[in-house]
């Protein structure tokens, strides 16, 4: 059986903030470690395609 550990409400990290949010809402657990999962696989996408947000200037305004 999967616990779940206990957080900071003042973390900063965005996965802990995003936990703490889906706690506060009531959300399952299942659901928790389901969006925690697929952030992560979107995230990761992101990196090994080398995309990166492009900075001032960078923008073709």
């Amino acid at each position: 059986m999967d616990i779940r550990c206990p957080i900071s409400p003042q973390s900063t990290r965005f996965l802990n903030r995003l936990r703490n949010f889906i706690r506060l809402r009531g959300l399952a657990y299942k659901t928790e470690k389901t969006y925690v999962f697929w952030i992560k696989c979107f995230v990761g996408s992101f990196e090994a395609s080398g995309c990166v947000q492009p900075g001032r200037g960078q923008t073709g305004n």
